[in-house]
C-alpha cells in the first residue's frame, strides 16, 4: 500500500481515497493476511533463537536484536541462515529423547 501511495502522490492524486475499491480491498486483504501469518512465525523464530538454539550468548543476543528490529527481513534471514541449516541430531529437543 505504501508503494501505491507513493505512486499516487507522484502522479498528483491526493491519496488512497481516490483509488478504486477493486484495488484497495485485495491489497488490504493481502496485507492483513501476511501480518496474521508472519507474526507467529516471527515469534517462533525469536523463541528458537533465545531458547532452542545452541548459539553462544552473544550470538543469541545479536540474532534476537536483528530479528526484533528488522521484523520480516530478520526472521527470513535467521530462518535460512541458522534455523534451516541446523542439524536436528544436535538439537536439544532430540537430546531429551535419548
Amino acid at each position: 500500500m505504501f508503494s501505491v501511495s507513493v505512486v499516487a502522490f507522484l502522479v498528483g492524486r491526493p491519496g488512497l481515497n481516490d483509488l478504486p475499491f477493486a484495488l484497495v480491498f485485495p491489497m488490504g486483504t493481502l496485507g492483513a493476511l501476511c501480518a496474521v501469518l508472519f507474526i507467529p512465525f516471527w515469534i517462533g523464530m525469536m523463541w528458537d533463537c533465545l531458547f532452542l538454539s545452541r548459539l553462544p550468548l552473544y550470538s543469541k543476543v545479536a540474532w534476537f536484536l536483528f530479528i526484533a528490529l528488522t521484523v520480516y527481513l530478520g526472521l527470513l534471514v535467521y530462518y535460512f541462515l541458522v534455523f534451516e541449516r541446523r542439524n536436528p541430531r544436535m538439537d536439544r529437543r532430540t537430546d531429551l529423547l535419548h
